[in-house]
């Protein structure tokens, strides 16, 4: 094997500028394919050099490479080999003319030929990825997600209140920085995913503050029990020893390592720390301490005891290696001899960033347009599990025969009963407008869901992919069972009127596909809480907890009544918008005296509603809105079919977005035959649709 070289090396005024740095998808690439090569080749890459080990791989395999990353190839190509990091190599492989020699042994198992190959040098393994900093300013960067909780864990006022004598303030003050390192790690949780430093540095503050807590919680626990009332302090000890349990300072000790410890954290963080009757905990621990009389005369008051002294992080500026945060003005670790300041009311929270666990909203699925999208994946699969669960409970048949309807009443009754209550999940959480609108239901949920995932500026391609995938489960799941729809995840599928099949019991296929559905929802929901944590929403503990009603066992008890998931169906309807100056209107029409949902034979009857009037996107209101219109205008005259006729119909100003709606939206206008003859109708009249 040979190589071609130059005679001279090239003057520097022909070199081209060399590189300033290597793209880090490049540089891991390089970095791979050197150290995959036990034994790199030594190799005479200029007239007159040492032999240095070279990695070679083929020039078409990297330049595939290259332009599959986006990377200009020519320009780059002479960069890197000016900068040393790689070299262009041609070699050429002769067969020997000694029939008993070997064949050329080479790496790369070349045929004979000229072959172009690019050497990797071992100056790419260590070269920047980042172009250097210039003097020019650049815009400040954005904070990260640990840096906005950093700086709201900051803003949580840890001051004892005036007049406490100094055990009880020291109690306090250990209370309030326990409270405030728990709710450090509980929120940035969804960033410490195969971060371990960053969570060993929030372990370490709650097992700090678990550790003072505990001694000056003793001093004082007699007194706050004589003077009765709920025991704020022992409940918020017993809270962080159960966080400290879940976060070990080790987690490479527990089975699955970081990521398992911080999904612990993601699951049971919201347990801990609860409202009561609508008051965080540092509220209902200072009406607690208000029992106590103040200190006479205004004496000094002290907030430790003295020989004693809390964790360094409740008396210094929070210090992380994201950078310095708001400090907090707390005196503890030694007596003070004057009062203490009157607290100032921590300042609200910056935009855009996430609520801290203390300060959380309400859980609205009736107006926020995510939480109404989890609420309606939540009911729907959990009616789906009960009529699955509540099936077993129904008189056995005969193995092998089909159900005799003179001889199997009850078990009839039994499957009209659940299909009964899972029809009224289905009506409160969708009306039969909503389910037969142009897109279905899932189109107004996922209208609705992407607009406000965008105002929340966390609107990406996985985001859109679990919406969207939330969205198609809702919509087939309530979707009425008409011709054409095809199989969908309904439970009509328990209707036997077949033999059983030889071999296969009845039970494990009777309710089969329901059950594949509600394992989809569950994979589903899990990843649209997920991006709703990221966006700086917030779960609440017992939005949580219904994850389990997806897999629990109905065999012995029934861990939710169908009033109780009725009721949470019905949360999900948006409330008609007020008329101006009159803020008495009901939210929902009354159902008149004697009126029942339930028909003569029994079943339950589909009560219209009106459509979603609030929503977040009026592009899919308008859809909706002219749909309703469209079925109107023909149902009062049948002779409305032609195309011409019914854009006649609707060229009234009240109708003026009519066209416009049309055009907007291609995917769902191209359903049916008349809305592709409509929009066919637009193109060839440009003038009049203007």
């Amino acid at each position: 094997m040979s190589s071609e070289r130059p005679p001279t090396p090239p003057t520097p005024d022909q070199l081209p500028p060399a590189a300033t740095f290597l793209p880090a998808g490049v540089r891991n690439w390089l970095t791979a394919r050197y150290l995959a090569d036990p034994n790199p080749a030594r190799w005479q890459l200029a007239p007159a050099a040492d032999p240095e080990p070279v990695v070679f791989v083929r020039f078409p395999e990297f330049a595939a490479f290259l332009l599959a990353a986006g990377v200009d190839l020519l320009p780059s190509l002479d960069a890197w080999k000016a900068a040393g990091w790689i070299a262009d190599v041609r070699a050429e492989l002769r067969p020997s003319d000694d029939p008993a020699a070997r064949p050329p042994d080479f790496r790369l198992s070349l045929p004979a030929g000229d072959h172009r190959l690019v050497a990797i040098r071992r100056a790419a393994l260590d070269a920047p990825t980042e172009p250097p900093a210039t003097g020019h300013p650049t815009r400040r960067p954005a904070p990260t997600h640990l840096q906005r909780i950093d700086a709201q864990a900051a803003a949580i006022d840890t001051r004892p209140p005036h007049g406490l004598d100094p055990e009880l303030a020291e109690a306090f003050v250990a209370t309030a920085v326990a409270f405030r390192e728990c709710t450090r790690l509980i929120d940035s949780a969804p960033a410490l995913w195969e971060d371990a430093a960053a969570y060993r540095r929030l372990a370490a503050g709650v097992h700090a503050a678990a550790d003072a807590l505990r001694p000056a919680l003793d001093a004082v626990d007699t007194r706050l029990r004589r003077a009765g009332g709920p025991h704020v302090m022992r409940e918020a000890l017993n809270d962080v020893l159960t966080l400290q349990a879940h976060a070990p300072l080790d987690p490479a000790g527990r089975r699955g390592g970081l990521n398992a410890v911080v999904t612990g954290l993601f699951r049971h963080g919201d347990t801990l720390f609860g409202r009561v009757d609508g008051r965080g905990l540092l509220d209902r621990l200072r009406d607690q301490l208000a029992r106590f009389p103040p200190v006479p005369g205004g004496a000094p008051v002290a907030a430790g005891r003295s020989g004693d002294a809390l964790p360094a992080f409740a008396t210094a500026e929070l210090e992380s290696p994201h950078g310095p945060a708001v400090g907090l003005a707390v005196t503890a670790g030694r007596r003070v001899t004057g009062r203490v300041p009157p607290r100032a009311s921590p300042g609200p929270p910056t935009p855009g960033t996430p609520p801290m666990s203390d300060h959380r909203p309400r859980w609205e699925p009736g107006r926020d347009p995510v939480h109404r999208l989890i609420q309606c994946l939540d009911v729907v699969a959990i009616a789906l599990h009960r009529f699955h669960q509540q099936s077993f409970r129904l008189p056995r048949q005969q193995r092998g025969r089909p159900c005799d309807p003179e001889g199997s009443a009850g078990w009839f009754n039994g499957r009209d009963r659940l299909r009964a209550d899972f029809e009224a999940v289905r009506d409160a959480v969708c009306t039969l407008e909503q389910s037969d609108a142009v897109g279905g239901f899932g189109q107004l949920l996922y209208d609705e869901a992407a607009g406000e995932f965008t105002r929340l500026g966390a609107w990406d391609e996985a985001t859109r992919t679990t919406v969207a995938e939330a969205a198609t489960w809702v919509n087939h799941a309530v979707r009425a069972p008409v011709a054409g729809i095809g199989p969908t995840p309904r439970p009509w599928h328990c209707d036997i009127s077949q033999p059983v099949p030889s071999g296969q019991p009845q039970h494990g296929v009777q309710f089969e596909q329901e059950q594949h559905a509600v394992v989809d929802a569950a994979r589903i929901r899990t990843a649209l809480i997920s991006a709703l944590v990221q966006a700086g929403g917030h779960v609440p503990s017992d939005v949580r907890a219904r994850r389990q009603l997806y897999s629990h066992s109905w065999q012995q008890a029934d861990p939710i009544t169908p009033d109780e998931l009725l009721a949470l169906a019905r949360l999900t309807n948006v409330p008609p918008p007020a008329a101006a100056g009159d803020a008495k209107q009901p939210t929902a029409v009354p159902r008149p005296a004697g009126k029942s949902a339930l028909g003569v034979d029994g079943t339950v009857k589909r009560v219209g509603r009106p459509i979603l009037a609030e929503t977040t996107s009026p592009v899919g209101r308008a859809r909706h809105q002219l749909y309703l219109q469209i079925r109107a205008a023909i149902r009062k005259d049948p002779a409305l079919r032609t195309v011409g006729q019914l854009v006649a119909h609707f060229q009234g100003p009240e109708h003026k977005d009519f066209l416009n709606t049309l055009r907007h939206d291609v995917r769902v206008t191209n359903k049916t035959k008349f809305f592709r003859a409509a929009l066919k109708w637009v193109k060839d009249n440009p003038d009049a649709a203007a």
